[in-house]
């Protein structure tokens, strides 16, 4: 049985205990909703595999609460962190540091390196608090499945998996963090997020986008090696509303969903329409992609077009997220 329970108070002292005796709890982020287990009980990291059937050489972050509990995690601060952490910390970016004898290897994927971040969300902060102890947290969906930025979601996917799962209501960026690799000499975003490589340069850190993984490496951060967010529907990027309806023209009589913004939606389509915002903003788009996607998908949609944006700043992690949600050369695992 799974319960989802408003966030107030006597909900994180329950999600606390539960998290202390070694199940795993569902809870909001900034970002998306994680699916929390502490990082020192190997079986409650197992439960997380095991509700999202995620792939063991996937490694997971480690949510904490403090900046004073990443020092029993790594075995030095690289260059950079600290700057990093004051910077950026709480929020939506995730710093991959060499990883201390402490840290499990059922975290790391049997990495020497350990992904580590602080969320901007009470709820978050005052959970792991309340626990007393780092939690290792994915997104809270069904591995390959689209993200979830509301309880409902997580309830989708995890009902009868999890115990608990508490509802902080919608996410605020609909993206997961951005991940930045601080074990090589220059640092690099393995994963683009709400932090972007313009706001890291500004901050004097001359990070570079990460190139992909070679063939038979294990990913240093989530989001790298499988086919990601993806529903049911396949899912086509359209960068224009020109090209969507050409795009359309070929469907025949196909169920589509359509995802863009408001001005996009064709006056003689009878199909599912979900606006991503009413300016074509990005920041608005991205909060709402994950969302658009399980709705369409739920409404019977077999294509779903979704509109793109320029690859650069915020518009680099929606991108990267829709192109791996539209791949088709992996299956979801």
């Amino acid at each position: 049985m799974t319960e989802m329970l408003t966030a107030n108070t006597d909900t994180i002292e329950m999600a606390a205990k539960l998290l202390k005796n070694g199940e795993v709890v569902a809870f909001p982020t900034e970002t998306v909703y994680g699916l929390g287990g502490v990082i020192t009980t190997p079986s409650a990291i197992d439960k997380i595999f095991e509700a999202k059937g995620r792939p063991r050489d996937n490694p997971l972050i480690v949510h904490v609460s403090a900046k004073d509990q990443v020092v029993p995690l790594i075995k030095e601060f690289p260059k950079y962190a600290e700057v990093l952490m004051d910077k950026f910390w709480p929020g939506p970016l995730t710093l991959v540091m060499p990883a201390s004898d402490l840290v499990l290897d059922c975290i790391t994927a049997g990495l020497e390196s350990v992904a580590i971040r602080m969320p901007d969300n009470s709820v978050a902060l005052d959970l792991i608090s309340a626990t007393g102890v780092p939690v290792a947290a994915p997104s809270a969906n069904r591995s390959g499945f689209p993200s979830p930025t509301k309880a409902g979601h997580v309830l989708e996917d995890m009902k009868g998996r999890i115990p608990l799962i508490i509802d902080g209501g919608a996410t605020g960026f609909g993206l997961e963090s951005t991940v930045l690799d601080l074990t090589e000499e220059v640092p690099t975003v393995l994963r683009p997020g709400a932090i972007t490589l313009e706001m890291l340069w500004d901050a004097g850190v001359h990070a570079v986008l990460d190139s992909g993984l070679k063939p038979g490496e294990t990913p240093k951060s989530p989001g790298l090696k499988y086919r990601h967010y993806a529903p049911n529907a396949d899912v086509v990027i359209v960068m224009d509303k020109y090209e969507l309806a050409k795009k359309l023209e070929l469907c025949d009589n196909k169920e589509v969903g359509i995802l863009a913004q408001s001005d996009w939606k064709p006056t003689n389509s009878s199909g599912l329409f979900y606006p991503l915002s009413t300016s074509g903003s990005v920041e608005e788009s991205a909060a709402l992609l994950f969302d658009g996607l399980r709705v369409l998908d739920g409404g019977g949609a077999k294509v779903i077009f979704v509109q793109g944006f320029e690859d650069n700043g915020l518009g680099m992690a929606y991108m990267n997220r829709l192109k791996k949600a539209a791949y088709k050369g992996e299956g979801k695992i």
